[in-house]
């Protein structure tokens, strides 16, 4: 394997295989979050010196190869196995997957914000019926809602695509009224 002799004597491959344990010190496309931690190389990709890597905090990246320092070198095993999704979990603290159980994290929205029309229209909108019979409070609506809330589960992959489409549209009919 070719490799690069460093200002400090050291030599580091050129190209870095998969498996490689890396450290990120940055460079100035590299996020500030990144800087400091390790992770573990997935794949080079084409020319440049790009690399997927897969950070201990769960987040995979692209990074480009001045941003990284070697902290070890794949053994012989690992340097001939094809990366599997599997072998991330020993690398990793999480795994951030597509689908996610909202009821198995804490809840970030703060419903007391929103009106009670809100909170009226979101309980009519999936059917809440039981309590469109009473004249609850706004803190049980807020408890119903946000129960429901969390009990949905989500495809982020999904959500993020109708978010595009309903953007895509709003732009077409915006360029619509222009015309």
């Amino acid at each position: 394997m070719p490799v690069l002799k460093e200002e400090n004597g050291e030599e580091e491959p050129i190209v870095l295989p998969a498996h490689t344990k890396v450290l990120v010190t940055g460079n100035n496309r590299t996020k500030s979050i990144h800087i400091g931690l390790q992770g573990v190389v997935k794949k080079a990709v084409g020319l440049g010196g790009w690399y997927w890597l897969v950070l201990t905090n769960g987040d995979e990246v692209k990074l480009q190869r001045n941003a990284l320092s070697v902290i070890e070198a794949p053994t012989e095993n690992e340097e001939n196995d094809e990366f599997e999704d599997d072998d991330i979990s020993s690398y990793t603290t999480k795994i951030n997957s597509p689908f996610r159980k909202a009821s198995s994290r804490k809840l970030t929205v703060d419903l007391r914000k929103l009106e009670m029309v809100s909170l009226w229209r979101y309980c009519h909108h999936f059917r809440l019926a039981a309590l469109m019979k009473i004249q609850p409070s706004k803190e049980q609506l807020i408890e119903v809602v946000e129960k429901h809330f969390t009990s949905q589960q989500l495809d982020e992959f999904q959500v993020i695509a109708e978010f595009i489409q309903a953007s895509k549209r709003l732009k077409q009919s915006m360029q619509g009224i222009q015309a």
